[in-house]
């Protein structure tokens, strides 16, 4: 249990990398034959260390030192043992490695925790070198084969209905560019994929906006914090953020960003109009239902009333403050954090469980946080 009091949050914080961007340049520099270099990694989340291990186990060499990722094949093109892979709680790990199994010469065995296991599993049709897919639920596993079916030697059509991340398909996109992959990309409806080989690469990693997003908010409701490599031109779609903030709409379409509704149900709340934020659905089925979790901001004295694919909350006005109430984080790192941001604005103090959640994307962020002056203590 932490508990949290009032924090009037500022100085200097350097964001971990895009764990989007991480995750498919890992993957990317172990399919390459020579070495790829991914630098200046600060912390390595679960969600990574899942990825490293995954890919580590299907024969790449992978080096992390000095704040460097080092990666190439290795053995794993050769390597015909059957295998074993625990993705932990990471959905872009399974939904992605799981199409290696195209060009893997064993079997390949992915399991994970409960939370992860539990979500909906995304299929497709696949008939001579084509693909049909829906990705309402998840755009992870079209990323998946855009990154692998370049390997098989043939050509692919990819048909993809009801794209709506179509930022993630943008960064996958781009990294396979980075290392040589051409793809055409026909309006996010219909892929190519052309016969080819990785090649390998130096990148730098820039921070990731869904983990900004909570200090961004921090920041529009009093604290100065400054955010050190933030790419204002990156292709995250989190970087909506940074528009919402500016312009305050009273309707938000999350279906693109759904990793930072938490942290924008915060902000809503101190706003003097009614907020309404649509296309929801998804949040349901991530490491907990975020749903449950924003609704914990009622405790704390905010009004959101949930609707089947929206949330209302009533903005309480600048001078609004949370209350002090225990509450819970579901065992999820991004409602964790959502609440350690309510501590800008605060009366009382709130006590969250679980808060060893953060380790899945953000390691460091309790360190981070007080090192911004913010007041978190263990509770026993």
């Amino acid at each position: 249990m932490l508990k949290l009091k009032k924090s009037n949050l500022s100085g200097e914080v350097l964001v971990p990398p895009s764990k989007s961007i991480l995750h498919r340049e890992i993957i990317a520099g172990c399919l390459c034959e020579e070495n790829s270099t991914i630098k200046n990694i600060s912390n390595i989340s679960q969600d990574i260390e899942a990825t490293i291990d995954a890919l580590t186990t299907l024969g790449a060499n992978i080096e992390y030192k000095e704040n460097n990722i080092y990666c190439s094949a290795g053995n794993i093109f050769k390597k015909t043992k059957d295998v074993k892979i625990d993705c932990k709680e990471s959905g872009t790990t399974l939904r992605i490695l799981r199409e290696f199994q195209r060009i893997y010469k064993g079997k390949i065995d992915f399991s994970g925790k409960e939370t992860l296991l539990s979500r909906p599993k995304i299929d497709y049709i696949e008939r001579e070198n084509e693909i049909f897919i829906d990705c309402n639920v998840s755009s992870q596993t079209l990323s998946g084969l855009l990154m692998f079916l370049p390997l098989t030697g043939n050509k692919y059509i990819i048909n993809a209905d009801n794209l709506s991340s179509k930022q993630y398909i943008d960064l996958t996109i781009h990294t396979l560019e980075r290392h040589g992959i051409y793809t055409k990309n026909k309006e996010y409806k219909n892929f190519v994929c052309y016969p080819s080989e990785y090649k390998a690469k130096e990148t730098e990693i820039e921070a990731d906006f869904s983990q900004s997003a909570n200090f961004l908010v921090a920041n529009a409701l009093g604290a100065k914090i400054n955010l050190k490599n933030l790419n204002l031109l990156s292709k995250q779609g989190d970087k909506k953020i940074l528009e919402i903030l500016n312009f305050s709409p009273n309707i938000i379409n999350a279906s693109d960003i759904p990793d930072i509704v938490p942290a924008l149900s915060v902000w809503a709340c101190f706003r003097p109009e009614r907020t309404i934020i649509t296309n929801i659905a998804r949040l349901r089925h991530k490491e907990s239902n975020r749903i449950e979790g924003i609704l914990e901001l009622n405790k704390l004295g905010a009004n959101i009333i949930e609707e089947e694919n929206r949330i209302t909350i009533e903005g309480c006005g600048e001078n609004f403050n949370f209350k002090g109430e225990k509450v819970t984080a579901l065992n999820d790192h991004r409602i964790a954090m959502m609440f350690a941001i309510c501590s800008q604005r605060l009366e009382g103090e709130i006590i969250i469980d679980n808060e060893d959640c953060v380790k899945k994307s953000y390691p460091t962020f309790w360190q981070d946080f007080k090192k911004l002056g913010g007041k978190a203590e263990i509770n026993s």
